[in-house]
């Protein structure tokens, strides 16, 4: 019978581990350990498991010095791991009774097979995660999300990767193609990144119904605003970047990112600045995608330069609609529609059933100014007003979108200034060493 290893990222999981290991260790049918990779926890999780655990020979803890993220953190275990079968487990899961002995035999079934994913549930029993499907853009998706659990998803199935979350992978496989990219930094796509390499070497992706487990998904990889959308986004396109390949990235790839682009709407500005930055990134980064490439699709590295046309040509990408505009031409948004209706102010006619005679005009003198003022001025400078808060409202929204273009675009000017310093310094160092 097959060996495992059982490697759990942990960072600050203090409120998690505890139901986590226990739900591990009471798994039967297999001959495991369990490597816990403490990232530099701050909340007294890595002595937590210390103290708990220490007795049990199965369960090691590593502790580092620094939070190596999600990816650095897996590949330390990995590299210290011994079994036969090498598995993820994330912090915030409890695994069901039967979890690790379905992944081993998921994967020993047929020997194509290189990775096996379990069946996710969120804690009130609806499915997270049946296996993953990806999109032309490299976006993930999971299969079952949100649905109940009715035995839908109670088949297995060959898949185009399975969450990182509860991941497990034959010890050949990883020696052929290593374990996760840690150019996707703290977290997001590397599962992705991981399951696309598998393929790429001949073996399939499996889903393993067998194997449940309930997540919490309880992400602490980056707090939620710009850095967050940059984090995602940077690594959504190096997925892509890394594994399509030409044509697919021109015919495909191209026009799906162009129309998601063009058709964000008011407070897509945010996202979209952060996807020129993510752009930009691997702009500077072609020489490593190069090599990449040419590993995984056998391009040749002169092949670059598509890919380096369709980046530019998405980062030269600024639409309006975010501002409530289309191309900046037609009014598309509610404030901008609106302005247009009431652009024209329309005079309120004055209109009498019968003559105005006599005794009655020295009256209707009287109450001229009130009249006048009620049917006539009142309703034009209230057309007036309701234009003015239409146009202050389009102004503004404009005026944010425009900003947050405008800081992205001087967040990418830093870190070419940075590129060009750091290339500067490069020829300076090499001129002094050609004149010594």
């Amino acid at each position: 019978m097959p060996t495992a290893s059982v490697i759990i990222p942990a960072w600050n999981g203090a409120d998690d581990l505890p139901a986590c290991l226990d739900a591990l260790l009471a798994q039967t049918g297999v001959d495991f350990e369990v490597i816990v990779v403490d990232n530099a926890s701050a909340d007294g999780s890595a002595d937590q498991v210390a103290a708990r655990y220490g007795h049990d020979r199965r369960v090691r803890l590593l502790r580092q010095t620094a939070n190596l993220g999600f990816g650095g953190g897996c590949n330390t275990g990995l590299a210290q791991a011994r079994g036969d079968v090498l598995v993820l487990l994330n912090q915030d899961t409890e695994v069901r009774p039967g979890w690790l002995a379905a992944l081993v035999d998921a994967l020993y079934a047929d020997p194509a097979v290189g990775i096996a994913g379990s069946k996710a549930l969120y804690p009130d029993g609806t499915i997270q995660h049946a296996g993953g499907r990806i999109d032309a853009q490299g976006n993930g998706s999971h299969l079952g999300y949100r649905q109940p659990d009715q035995g839908q998803f109670d088949r297995p199935a060959g898949v185009d990767y399975v969450t990182g979350a509860s991941l497990a992978l034959r010890r050949d496989l990883y020696e052929a193609i290593g374990g996760f990219d840690e150019g996707f930094g703290r977290a997001y796509c590397e599962d992705v990144d991981l399951c696309l390499r598998a393929r790429a070497a001949g073996r399939r992706v499996v889903y393993a119904p067998r194997s449940v487990l309930v997540h919490k998904e309880e992400s602490r990889a980056a707090a939620p605003g710009h850095d967050a959308m940059l984090l995602y986004q940077r690594n959504r396109l190096r997925v892509v970047a890394k594994h399509w390949p030409r044509a697919r990235l021109e015919d495909e790839f191209l026009p799906a990112e162009r129309a998601w682009l063009e058709n964000l709407g008011p407070g897509g500005e945010q996202l979209i600045a952060a996807v020129h930055e993510a752009y930009l990134a691997h702009l500077l980064g072609l020489a490593e995608l190069a090599v990449q490439r040419q590993h995984l699709l056998g391009e040749d590295p002169a092949q670059i330069p598509a890919l380096a046309q369709v980046l530019t040509t998405l980062h030269a990408v600024y639409p309006l609609r975010a501002a409530g505009m289309s191309g900046g031409e037609s009014a598309a948004a509610p404030t901008f529609g609106e302005m247009a209706a009431l652009a024209h102010i329309q005079p309120q006619p004055f209109r009498s059933a019968g003559p105005l005679l006599g005794r009655w005009i020295a009256g209707f003198r009287r109450l001229w100014n009130r009249v006048s003022t009620e049917w006539y001025v009142l309703p034009m400078m209230q057309q007036q007003s309701r234009f003015n808060q239409a146009a202050l409202t389009a102004v503004q929204r404009l005026a944010l979108v425009l900003t947050s273009y405008l800081t992205g675009q001087a967040r990418q000017i830093a870190t070419l200034s940075q590129e060009v310093a750091a290339l500067r310094a490069e020829l300076d160092a090499q001129k002094r060493q050609e004149n010594s």
